[in-house]
């Protein structure tokens, strides 16, 4: 009989141990941390993008939520880190994700260095536009203004 630990665990499979395989990391990712594509530069936030049309020009909604995201950089950034050293951190310490961790230490320091601030959504759901986060009580109330102006703007 097997231990009931071993079943719940592993759904009656005898679990593999052994690394977790994580993205691999390219040079055009790390090109993407000094270079950073437009609407992109505030990726290390979590899901932090705006759209860019071909011929550069932005959206009234999506100039809202830029200046929302930089808002949240300045709450998130220090004044001596340059952006992309945060990007360099999410990079090696998360993926580039908003839930793997690929290196423990590098993903607490860049959370310290962040303060844990981090976008995690922005959606149209149930004909309103919202923004989903771990964000300061200061931060929590510029996300709902912004989300009334964006959808006063639809």
């Amino acid at each position: 009989m097997k231990p009931i630990k071993e079943i719940i665990i592993s759904k009656g499979k005898k679990a593999k141990l052994g690394p977790v395989h994580t993205q691999d990391i390219t040079i055009g990712d790390l090109m993407e941390c000094f270079f950073h594509k437009a609407g992109g530069e505030f990726g290390y936030l979590g899901y932090a993008y705006y759209y860019v049309k071909n011929d550069g020009s932005v959206s009234k909604q999506e100039e809202l939520l830029k200046g929302f995201f930089i808002e949240v950089d300045k709450a998130a950034r220090p004044w001596w880190c340059p952006k992309f050293i945060l990007r360099l951190l999410n990079l090696f310490g998360n993926d580039g994700s908003i839930v793997r961790v690929r290196n423990r230490r590098l993903h607490d320091l860049f959370n310290k260095i962040t303060k844990g601030i981090q976008i995690t959504g922005t959606k149209w759901k149930y004909d309103s536009f919202r923004i989903y986060g771990r964000f300061t009580k200061e931060l929590d109330e510029l996300a709902k203004a912004t989300c009334r102006k964006i959808e006063d703007n639809n």
